[in-house]
């Protein structure tokens, strides 16, 4: 049996990547066993999958702790409410600890008969602690790996998914919340009603900050506040760092949720696709992926996602199976793929720019067209933007040294100066009183 005291210092009092009513429904869950001063077993640690995906599970690698596909891509479950290590919790509001995503991942990466991974996301978020560690973990794989978001990754959920290679969400799935929250029970009202007393002793002004026999004092907030606003930044900059979006971007959602095609046109997310199709095209995509293990990871990154989709799976460990292409064709055929996107990401960036400051809007709005721009916002959410923004005042047009020395100077042939008798100026004279003027 385990107490209910240490749970509390995971749920309040510190900073949370969660969802805000997923936030609330464990609270509730909490505090009702809290008021019945009830205790709840210690829940093992989940080792093998949910059934989401065990439709796509190859007999041949049934004794593994995941799922592995006929394509040999490993199916992991990022499911419920994330936390460092699972507890107590689990039964009633689903946690998945984020020691056993590394666990699995780590075993996933060193597995032969796994080339690709896929997590299977759906959770409102969770705990900072531990979060950001696992997702340099994801971030640094040696395998392709991709998210599949089914039906939910917000907050901490979404801090793992960008983590990945590429994103995929279904039609009704949801992405973002990127912001922090944090909670404080004062049940000091309660502890009165029942004729409770409550004195702390301690030592170091900052012990006591967080009571919940006490209400929260304004220095107890003040330092609760810049831990979420460390947090967040961490946070901010971790995003788009990982979706190669500016810091402002992702600040002004304003930990705004994105479903659908929005999370992709956000640029949040990468497709919209069921689940199904995504794990195939990741099977197709390992199929056509040939190289040692120490450098796959660093090419998947540059490889289209269709490249060799023809060709068949090749054997565990990176060997040449009989496909018909020799390592020379696969190669020549990673390179011209690898030109052929960066030259498509150009073309579409040229395009988008040319299309923000070309928008009939944006006369008159060059600085906020500016800021379309590096918020890398698609043509027509700039034109949203650029519509609602005042018109900039029209600049003064820079004095021109040359012209106002030759205004200084008038005609010499009509000036008071008398003209020669042949009716053209002293060109000398003239080219002499211009560079006077324009050094006054």
């Amino acid at each position: 049996m385990r107490n209910l005291a240490h749970l509390a210092g995971r749920l309040y009092n510190t900073p949370l990547l969660i969802h805000p009513d997923k936030a609330e429904v464990i609270e509730r869950v909490f505090a009702a066993k809290l008021g019945a001063d009830l205790a709840l077993p210690l829940s093992a640690d989940i080792e093998k999958p949910t059934p989401e995906a065990v439709a796509y599970a190859a007999p041949r690698y049934a004794d593994k702790p995941y799922i592995v596909t006929e394509g040999q891509v490993a199916v992991i479950p990022v499911m419920g409410s994330l936390v460092q290590r699972a507890g107590g919790l689990d039964a009633m509001s689903g946690l998945t600890g984020y020691n056993r995503i590394e666990r699995l991942f780590r075993q996933a990466q060193a597995d032969r008969d796994v080339r690709g991974v896929l997590l299977e996301m759906d959770s409102p978020g969770g705990e900072g602690s531990g979060l950001f560690d696992l997702a340099d973990l994801l971030a640094r794989a040696e395998k392709p790996t991709w998210a599949a978001v089914n039906e939910m990754a917000y907050s901490a959920g979404y801090a793992i998914a960008v983590a990945t290679q590429r994103i995929a969400v279904t039609r009704t799935a949801g992405v973002g919340s990127v912001g922090v929250i944090a909670l404080h029970m004062d049940q000091s009202e309660r502890d009165a009603k029942e004729g409770r007393r409550y004195t702390a002793i301690y030592a170091g002004a900052r012990k006591n900050d967080f009571s919940s026999h006490e209400p929260l004092s304004s220095d107890a907030r003040g330092v609760l506040q810049a831990s979420i606003d460390r947090m967040y930044a961490l946070f901010v900059d971790h995003v788009a760092a990982a979706r190669k979006l500016s810091a402002d971007a992702v600040r002004a959602t304003e930990a705004g949720l994105f479903d659908g095609q929005l999370a992709v046109e956000v640029g949040f997310a990468d497709a919209v696709q069921p689940f199904n199709d995504t794990l195939q095209e990741l099977e197709q995509h390992v199929a056509g992926t040939r190289m040692s293990f120490s450098t796959q990871g660093i090419a998947a990154r540059h490889i289209g996602a269709h490249s060799m989709n023809e060709s068949q799976n090749p054997a565990a460990g990176g060997e040449t199976a009989n496909t018909g292409f020799s390592q020379a064709d696969l190669d020549r055929a990673r390179a011209e793929g690898h030109a052929a996107g960066i030259k498509a990401g150009t073309e579409s960036e040229r395009a988008r720019i040319t299309g923000i400051y070309g928008h009939a809007e944006a006369d008159g709005r060059r600085a906020m067209a500016d800021k379309c721009v590096g918020m890398g916002l698609s043509v027509e959410q700039a034109g949203e933007l650029l519509a609602a923004a005042p018109k900039e005042a029209a600049p003064q047009a820079a004095a021109n040294p040359f012209a106002a020395a030759m205004s200084a100077i008038g005609n010499p042939a009509t000036s008071g100066v008398e003209a020669a008798a042949s009716d053209k100026p002293d060109e000398a004279a003239l080219a002499a009183q211009v560079l006077a003027a324009f050094r006054q």
